[in-house]
């Protein structure tokens, strides 16, 4: 169980990444971001309201998975919380990183 619910939690966490972005596209591809664009907000605004608005949710998920898995299975922190910030470590700054 140590290695596995911090890859459940990861694995949420990506899916719900990545089910943003897909709807982020869908939104694109059947207009809706138009009537988005359109609103008086700036693009920028509008465009991270919805990238944060997906994070939160995610990491809201990825919560709630670590607080039941903790009560269910009676993890203890000193298994779980370092093999979730190894994985976390090598995946978070990979997006910001900026190859010469």
């Amino acid at each position: 169980m140590t290695y596995l619910v911090p890859g459940i939690i990861a694995m949420t966490v990506f899916n719900m990444s990545f089910m943003q972005g897909v709807t982020l596209i869908w939104d694109k591809q059947f207009g809706f971001l138009k009537e988005i664009l359109v609103a008086p907000a700036s693009r920028t605004k509008a465009i991270a309201r919805r990238i944060t608005g997906g994070a939160l949710v995610a990491m809201l998920q990825g919560v709630i998975i670590l607080a039941l898995s903790f009560a269910l299975a009676k993890l203890k922190f000193t298994g779980i919380l370092p093999s979730l910030g190894w994985a976390f470590s090598w995946v978070s700054p990979s997006p910001a990183w900026k190859w010469p």
